[in-house]
């Protein structure tokens, strides 16, 4: 029989469907949860026709749950502009253009094909803070829903311009250089991992001038090809692509399309913590100011922001904590090592699609190849494991354990466990979206990185 999953977290709730009403994904938990958002921007906004932005990645529950929610929270009085399928950076440009009180995306991110969720998003397109989830979360837990007559109930609208918009406010950054991508004449494929990569993508490339883009696994069926987590071990079908093409580089995001990966000339991935690394390279370059990414990013976007005399911070994982951060710093730049950009002038959200556009931008200028490119900045190696927490292990006695393997270390416990030496570091958390624990290290040797989490691995056992 398979593990019942229900996760709720910053961003909203995700989880499976097989299971008993109160710990899966179905339509009951969907419903409240729902209505419980929808009651609480009503409540906040002083608002019985609150508008909310609707939209889908490609998986295959993703309609049914756009329907029942589009049916659910109209009958509040909610109006539901619905953007169909579309992704999440989408979504919540959209929710500040069109003046919405809040949005919701049907999604689960990276998570497999049998998951789903619900990403809710602010007025301002974002994810909301911990006191309004706790919130939203007490709506729910006492059922504090008002209903209105078939007369009043709200408006239902679909909108099919938000990516048009979305793209054209990315054409209009100063920092992409659209006459400079063009000259370069890229080809450059992309693995849309059966989701709304499949056209979001293409479509920006071709309006930033690339002459030649391949696609694969392009059926928005919601069928992944492989597992959607964009990390070295998903890129295997890419990686071949990009070789027997002949391509300048290769692209892979997420189903939802708010994190980035790129493959290199050469069919080796470009890893993931270097979207962050290069891109934010490029950001400081042309705008110099201050940067922030979470505790697990790499030492290198440190390495890089510091050589100029910048400031570098880190925060805890999660979007929220990492934009709450930008916002206090008034950073230009941010976002988490595993390939999610957020640049500020655009929008404070994870947004693959502006990441490609200053990371191809930042190639064009560059002007040599990804392999080249790479090796211009400082050199670290990553190792990233996730395994089960068990019912019967604790959390903290694993983590006081890892405190006694490295005596000497300095202990950073913002979120969870990370252990900092010289050159390296190691930790150790739980996964915000999985029933998982993480454990990631880094160094500037690929063996010493490999030693460390076998060490680790040995201590948790």
């Amino acid at each position: 029989m398979k593990k019942m999953v229900l996760i709720k977290g910053i961003s909203g709730i995700r989880g499976t469907f097989e299971g008993d009403i109160e710990n899966s994904l179905n339509p009951y938990t969907i419903i409240i949860n729902s209505l419980a958002f929808g009651s609480y921007l009503q409540k906040k906004y002083n608002k019985k026709h609150c508008k909310i932005i609707l939209g889908r990645d490609a998986r295959i529950s993703g309609k049914q749950i756009s329907d029942i929610l589009s049916s659910s929270l109209r009958q509040l009085g909610i109006d539901i502009v619905d953007l169909d399928l579309t992704t999440t950076p989408t979504l919540s440009l959209s929710i500040i253009n069109n003046s919405a009180e809040g949005g919701i995306m049907i999604t689960a991110s990276h998570n497999p094909e049998e998951w789903n969720g619900l990403k809710f998003l602010s007025r301002k397109g974002e994810y909301p803070e911990e006191e309004t989830i706790n919130e939203i979360n007490l709506i729910s837990n006492k059922k504090d829903f008002e209903f209105t007559y078939p007369s009043n109930w709200g408006l239902y609208t679909k909108n099919t311009t938000a990516l048009d918009s979305h793209i054209k406010e990315i054409l209009n950054i100063s920092l992409i250089n659209k006459d400079l991508i063009k000259k370069r004449n890229f080809k450059i494929v992309v693995d849309a991992i059966n989701s709304t990569g499949a056209f979001a993508v293409p479509y920006l490339l071709s309006m930033l001038g690339v002459s030649e883009v391949i696609t694969i696994n392009k059926e928005m069926d919601g069928r992944f090809s492989h597992s959607p987590e964009p990390i070295p071990e998903n890129l295997k079908q890419l990686q071949k692509e990009v070789l027997e093409q002949r391509a300048d580089l290769g692209i892979a995001i997420d189903p939802d399309v708010d994190r980035l990966v790129f493959v290199m000339e050469n069919g080796v991935p470009f890893n993931e913590e270097y979207s962050l690394i290069s891109i934010g390279d490029y950001v400081l370059r042309k705008t110099p100011g201050t940067i922030v990414s979470n505790l697990c990013s790499s030492q290198a976007l440190k390495d890089i922001t510091e050589a100029r005399g910048l400031k570098y911070f880190t925060t805890a994982v999660g979007v929220t904590n990492v934009v709450k951060k930008m916002k206090e710093e008034n950073a230009v730049f941010g976002g988490e090592g595993s390939g999610g950009i957020i640049y500020p002038k655009l929008q404070y959200n994870k947004d693959a699609l502006v990441g490609i556009a200053l990371f191809l931008s930042n190639l064009a200028e560059f002007n040599g190849k990804m392999t080249h490119l790479k090796s211009s900045y400082p050199q670290y190696y990553q190792v990233k494991q996730k395994r089960t927490l068990k019912e019967n292990e604790n959390f903290n006695e694993i983590k006081e354990k890892l405190k006694i393997k490295y005596p000497n270390a300095k202990y950073n416990e913002t979120d969870g466990l990370k252990i900092e030496m010289q050159n390296e570091w190691l930790i150790l958390r739980k996964s915000n979206t999985e029933p998982i624990i993480r454990i990631e290290c880094e160094s500037t040797s690929q063996k010493k990185a490999e030693e460390l989490i076998r060490e680790a691995l040995e201590v948790i056992k």
